[in-house]
């Protein structure tokens, strides 16, 4: 890792475990880093992005024990995506409003269906123009 070019500009660092049933190295029950790292080069690499000047670390699809280890050993703030505890939380927004039927990696919790919102409504909208409902009067300058 190297020093971050600017000191003025924050960064922040990312690191990622892919679940995938190809071969690979297993950080954790059911999941494979997508390339040959071990739990202790996650780590390192976390080591390396903090001592770079990185301001916090997002850690994805990193098992549980993995992540309170670099939680515990690290100064900066570790956020967790799929993670297990850390310093903070992290979920994509259109992922938890349940915006996108077809992802569905364990770690997400869906707080709403707007996908079904969203469809019903656009097919509400589409049919009130269709049949000249929209714009009524009320509607119109």
């Amino acid at each position: 890792m190297v020093a971050c070019a600017d000191p003025d500009r924050p960064v922040g660092g990312w690191s990622v475990c892919s679940a995938r049933k190809a071969p690979g190295v297993v950080a954790g029950p059911q999941l494979t880093c997508s390339r040959a790292f071990t739990d202790n080069d996650i780590w390192l690499r976390g080591r390396g992005l903090e001592d770079a000047g990185c301001f916090a670390l997002v850690l994805e699809k990193i098992p549980a024990a993995l992540c309170q280890r670099v939680c515990q050993e690290l100064t900066i703030p570790v956020i967790g995506i799929g993670a297990g505890p850390a310093d903070g939380q992290v979920l994509v927004i259109h992922d938890m409003l349940g915006m996108n039927q077809g992802f569905s990696p364990k770690f997400l919790r869906r707080y709403a269906d707007l996908n079904t919102v969203i469809t019903e409504a656009v097919q509400n909208y589409i049919d009130d123009v269709k049949s000249c409902d929209f714009p009524s009067e009320k509607e119109q300058y």
